[in-house]
């Protein structure tokens, strides 16, 4: 599973980000970044709650963001998936501060518990 996990973070370093529309509101100018939390973004299918992350990442750096969805089917949709995550991030970038961006996070069971 660490091993599915490292080339999906290898991808993203590598993957070119989509030409991304600008929007009114900045998502990046609605958070405070110096707190430590979870900010779910909720919504209905085909609305473009990726490409807002998408767009953060954008906006960060990706060298700032780690982007993981969930729906890729290499994914085992076990909760183990989460526990090793967090292990491969740190084996990878140490203990540098991320901005996780977690797509489709509830493909995997009893993800809020973890």
């Amino acid at each position: 599973m660490k091993d599915i996990l490292k080339t999906l973070l290898r991808e993203w370093e590598e993957r070119k980000l989509p030409e991304i529309i600008e929007r009114d509101k900045d998502p990046t100018k609605l958070i405070s970044w110096k707190i430590f939390k979870a900010i779910p973004i909720v919504g209905f299918r085909r609305t473009g709650k990726t490409f807002l992350l998408l767009n953060v990442a954008k906006k960060l750096g990706k060298e700032e963001t780690v982007y993981i969805n969930f729906e890729d089917e290499r994914i085992p949709k076990k909760t183990e998936v989460l526990t090793n995550l967090s292990e491969v991030i740190e084996e990878i970038y140490g203990r540098k501060k991320l901005v996780l961006l977690l797509d489709e996070i509830q493909e995997i069971p009893d993800w809020s518990r973890c």
